[in-house]
């Protein structure tokens, strides 16, 4: 009986450092994901906001891709370049995102889009607010 109560514990102790371990691996960021990932999950939340076409879709997601290419290797240079000039770069990345987003979609997809985005925004903040209390 103690032999069998020891060896629980010893297994219970292991599971618990692999446990420990796998938690810590998913909070360094190791298991990022892959840009046409981020991409197709980003395309679903505009679709389900803005209605896309089949056309639309595929090239809004081609966009996607591009931009989280171009913020992942961004990222990558981010201790090199200094604070100021990654927040000026990643600003520019994302206005440039938002210029030809807006070139793919109609006037009432942009309008459907922009109040879309406010929530989002709203939401997040009211999330922000009440973590912090």
């Amino acid at each position: 009986m103690k032999k069998l109560f020891i060896a629980m514990a010893v297994v219970v102790s292991f599971l618990g450092m692999v446990n420990a371990q796998a938690a810590q691996t998913t909070r360094t960021g190791a298991t990022e994901k892959l840009p046409e990932v981020r991409a197709k999950e980003m395309v679903s939340k505009i679709n389900t906001a803005v209605s896309l076409t089949g056309n639309q879709f595929g090239t809004v997601n081609n966009l996607y891709i591009e931009f989280f290419k171009k913020q992942d290797a961004l990222r990558a240079q981010k201790t090199t370049l200094g604070a100021q000039v990654f927040e000026e770069k990643m600003d520019a990345l994302k206005s440039e995102r938002d210029a030809q987003l807006s070139k793919l979609l109609t006037a009432e997809q942009n309008k459907k889009f922009e109040v879309a985005k406010a929530e989002q925004k709203a939401e997040k903040e009211t999330r922000a607010k009440t973590t912090t209390k």
